[in-house]
């Protein structure tokens, strides 16, 4: 089928909003683990009351297809305002596996 640049414009349009929707959605994800792990919820009475340590990254390692996109990894580095690093081999899904292990 033929697409007018006027679907081709809507396809890239909604192919943009995904991105911004998933960056969006990583940047809440980033911060409910922030705050999961910092004494900012109700804190117990007793020697367990604070929670050591806390969540509260200056980089963030992109793997998978997308990590090869330009438009989002500037997405990512605009919203996160994080450190991006960027595997030589983007697809480095097996080796953050062998790495958990």
């Amino acid at each position: 089928k033929h697409f007018s640049s006027n679907e081709e414009h809507r396809i890239g349009l909604f192919y943009r909003l995904a991105m911004e929707g998933i960056t969006y959605l990583l940047a809440d994800s980033l911060e409910s683990m922030k705050d999961a792990c910092s004494n900012k919820g109700k804190v117990a009475e007793g020697e367990n009351s604070k929670k050591k340590g806390g969540f509260n990254p200056k980089r963030l390692l992109v793997v998978g297809g997308g990590s090869k996109n330009e438009l989002w990894r500037q997405m990512l580095a605009d919203v996160l305002d994080l450190d991006l690093c960027f595997p030589l081999e983007a697809e480095s899904a097996a080796l953050g596996a062998a790495f958990q292990a």
